[in-house]
This record gives structure tokens, sequence and C-alpha cells, in this order.
């Protein structure tokens, strides 16, 4: 597995939209992030997890309400801003080989809070720009 980019929107530290390439070069393999500390270094990771495993990314394993309420603190919130954001996700772009085919997933994990409601979680997964309808978000 070969990951291409991450885009992040109003998660964690990250307000807005933002996209890391791991594009490599030619003898040089290897994608280091680097910066101070709270630059979200560790929420890059953590959202990797999140966008492929959902719930299963969380150690202990939490019950779905307490899933749902890390899901909610992990949308960005940011004290000079007006109108806070309700909508927050994490979306992975990798190449996948089976059987000697090279495939680019898309997996997008988002979820909203909206008034008076729950949280509502979604899960996108496409492979090769066609979704893939038959998978829940657990």
């Amino acid at each position: 597995m070969l990951f291409n980019k991450l885009t992040f929107t109003d998660y964690g530290v990250f307000q807005g939209s933002h996209t890391f390439s791991f594009a490599t070069k030619p003898n040089r393999p290897v994608v280091l992030f680097g910066g101070k500390n709270g630059a979200g270094k560790s929420t890059i990771l953590e959202g990797i997890r999140l966008c492929l495993y959902g719930s299963g990314a969380l150690y202990p394993p939490k019950s779905k309400e307490a899933y749902l309420n890390y899901l909610d603190e992990r949308i960005h919130e940011n004290p000079n801003l007006l109108i806070q954001p309700t909508f927050a996700s994490v979306e992975l772009e990798f190449q996948y080989a089976d059987t000697a085919t090279l495939h680019t997933y898309q997996v997008t994990r988002s979820w909203e809070r909206r008034s008076g409601q729950k949280l509502k979680e979604t899960l996108e997964i496409t492979k090769d720009g066609n979704p893939l309808d038959d998978l829940v978000a657990e």
C-alpha cells in the first residue's frame, strides 16, 4: 500500500482544508514530517488510523456513544471564529495492488454535528473512481 495524499477538513488543529502529498522521488522513498509541539504531527497519524479503521482505531475500544463524542471533539475549534465549524473529514488516497493490478482507493470519513441531533458519520470509499457501496462505517 502506497499513500498518495491525505486531506483534512476542519480536523483537530487543522482549520479549513489541508492536503499533504506523500509523493516520493526515485531513490528517496521516505516521507518525513517535522514541526514544533502542537503543529499536528500526531494528528496526521491519528487521522490516517481514524480514516481507515473508524472506531477500531481507538484503544481501548470505546462504546458507540464514546466514539461519537471523540469525533465531536476532533472538529476544529477556534475561539477567534464567530461561527464554529460543525463538520470535519479525513480523506486518504492510496494505491494497493491485488493480483498484479494496481488500484487507486480513496477513503473519506466525515462527520457533522447537527443541531438537536447526534453526530452523523459518513464513510465513502472508491476504487479506481467507482464507489464501493457494500461497506459500513464500522
